[in-house]
């Protein structure tokens, strides 16, 4: 389950989708609510056991973390 809570802006929803395309996980549901000029996405991803620690990789660089974003397996 990928969680990602912050300030809404454009193309948040598209690049958590490339990013997990770009490591071989599929999206199996999501959620998106945006309240005011906050949003939170809750995703159920799947893909190869391996994969989880790669997009957890990916979302904690700088700019996912004024997001706060969370990965569990």
């Amino acid at each position: 389950v990928v969680a990602t809570v912050g300030s809404d802006g454009s193309g948040v929803v598209d690049e958590l989708s490339s990013i997990a395309q770009t490591h071989g996980l599929h999206i199996e549901h999501s959620q998106i609510t945006a309240l005011s000029a906050e949003f939170a996405v809750l995703m159920t991803i799947s893909g190869s056991d391996d994969k989880p620690h790669r997009i957890r990789k990916s979302l904690s660089t700088p700019k996912w973390r004024r997001p706060r974003s969370s990965v569990s397996s």
